[in-house]
Order: C-alpha cells, then sequence, then structure tokens
C-alpha cells in the first residue's frame, strides 16, 4: 500500500507510521482517492476542449494564424493623427501601429522596457495573436521574451486554454516556467478538472511541478485534503514539494483551522511540523487581533 496518499508526511520526512489504525488510514485513503479520480474524470464544461493533449488541430490553426498576422489585422480603426499628450495606453488602443512606433523609438533602458510591457498587456487585450505575431518579430531575445509573456499572461486572464496551448509551442526561455504556472493558474479557475488532467499528463520534472503547485492552489481553496494529496503524487519530492505544502496549509486553515490543525500535528517531529503548526498558529493571531 501506498501510504504517501494519505498526506505528505511519508513522502517528505521518511515516517512509517502513524498513530491512526490501518483501517482509519485505508479508509482516509479511498476517500481520497476518490475524490481525485472524480476530479480528473470530471467532463470538461460544455465548448470547452476534453483534453489539451487532443487539441492539436486547434494549435496548429492557431500558431498557423498567428504567423500571418500584423498590426494592421486588428479590427478596423481609421488612421488618425495622435496629440503627443495623448497616453501610451490610449495610443495602443486606438492605433498600435503608432504606438509600435513610438515604444521601438526609445533607446535601450528601463523606460522602454516599462512601455513594451504596456504595449503587449494593453495589445494583449485586444488581440492577442497579432501581439504574439509581432513579439515574434523582435529582434532582441529579451524583448522578444518579455513581450511574449506579457501578451500570454493577459490573454490567459479571458481565454487561458488558448494560451496553454500557445504556450506550449512558444520560446519563452527563462520565462517558461513562471509564465505557464500562472497559466495552469488562470485554467484551473475556470476548469478545475481539465487543469488537473493536463498536469496529470505532463512529464515529471521542474515544468511539472511548477503547474502542480499553481493549480494545487486553486484546488486547496475548495478542497484542501485533496489538494495535499494531488501534490503528494504529482510533485517531486523536495522543497517545492514542501512549500506548496505550506501554502496549501494555509488555504486549508483559513477555511478550517481545526482541521488543519489536526493533519499538521500528525506530522512526526521536525522542520515541515514545526513551520506547519506556525503557519497555523500565526494565522490564528492574526485573525484574532483587534
Amino acid at each position: 500500500m501506498n501510504y504517501r496518499l494519505f498526506g505528505l508526511t511519508l513522502i517528505l520526512m521518511g515516517t512509517t507510521g502513524f498513530i491512526l489504525s490501518k483501517v482509519a488510514i485505508d479508509r482516509a485513503m479511498d476517500a481520497r482517492n476518490g475524490l481525485l479520480t472524480e476530479l480528473a474524470q470530471r467532463p470538461v464544461r460544455e465548448n470547452r476542449m476534453d483534453s489539451l493533449e487532443k487539441s492539436t488541430a486547434d494549435l496548429a490553426a492557431i500558431t498557423s494564424q498567428a504567423g500571418t498576422l500584423s498590426p494592421t489585422d486588428l479590427t478596423d480603426r481609421p488612421e488618425i493623427s495622435t496629440p503627443a499628450e495623448e497616453s501610451l495606453t490610449d495610443l495602443i488602443r486606438r492605433n498600435p501601429e503608432a504606438a509600435i512606433q513610438k515604444v521601438l523609438s526609445l533607446p535601450v533602458g528601463n523606460e522602454r522596457t516599462i512601455a513594451l510591457n504596456l504595449l503587449a498587456n494593453t495589445w494583449a487585450e485586444q488581440a492577442p495573436l497579432a501581439t504574439l505575431a509581432w513579439a515574434a518579430q523582435l529582434s532582441d531575445a529579451d524583448e522578444r521574451l518579455t513581450v511574449r509573456s506579457t501578451a500570454l499572461l493577459q490573454w490567459g486572464q479571458t481565454d487561458p486554454v488558448k494560451a496553454m496551448l500557445y504556450s506550449q509551442n512558444c520560446d519563452l526561455g527563462t520565462q517558461t516556467q513562471s509564465t505557464m504556472g500562472f497559466l495552469a493558474q488562470k485554467l484551473a479557475a475556470s476548469d478545475l478538472a481539465l487543469a488537473t488532467r493536463y498536469v496529470t499528463q505532463q512529464a515529471d520534472g521542474e515544468l511539472k511541478d511548477e503547474l502542480a503547485a499553481h493549480v494545487s492552489l486553486v484546488m486547496a481553496k475548495q478542497y484542501p485534503q485533496l489538494a495535499e494529496q494531488f501534490i503528494a503524487q504529482q510533485m517531486t519530492a523536495g522543497p517545492a514539494q514542501i512549500e506548496s505544502a505550506i501554502s496549501i496549509l494555509h488555504q486549508w486553515a483559513l477555511r478550517d483551522q481545526s482541521g488543519a490543525m489536526a493533519w499538521a500535528q500528525a506530522f512526526p517531529p521536525g522542520e515541515l511540523r514545526e513551520r506547519a503548526l506556525n503557519e497555523i498558529n500565526g494565522l490564528a493571531a492574526y485573525q484574532a487581533a483587534p
């Protein structure tokens, strides 16, 4: 029997015994396994994809379209003369081509970086594919990664499924994990079953750990015990898993402080137990403060 599914204690601390009886452990494991199985198999909402892995046609259509878009592919809008005092945000919304010229005319430095982020974020609100297509043409690698990541994060606010699909085949360099982690979290907020399934399909590694950590934060708000089991199954044992466990415990304590405390007290003596108890006690003290 794999006792790690009862809780993270067996994975993180290496212990082999609990004060609970074997029968109680079996029942708890069966209940949690049933919940996780039900969540993973729950039908995706109407008009949502059954599986991201099966969406190769959609992905091909998205990337093909993105490769042919340009700033002029936005909705029809008249050419305008922009007064100097017009804010960059307004200019981006009214005339992206003029905004691009203005931003690229800035010298390399903080002002240009801020302007690029604003351009990517604002433009992606109305035309994420055009924004990403333009980003692919940027010659500077750092600027290309910045614009791509910012545009995907904005797209993820409204359509995390398509943003996630696009990001899978988009070079995000050092920003891959943080960007896809955010997108997975947004996906989980709109469709937890689909996000859970997506994580379980990934190969073990740092990226999967990042995705699981973000999805578990959303899961913990409604199913804290299930979230602990989820990261026990899907994350590599180590510091990242421990941090996720503490974050989930915090969410658990917000909903059910006594339940979270009972779970934390079942840990054997050690760093994890101390951190867990301190997290709950600290939250209790904060909530009790006048």
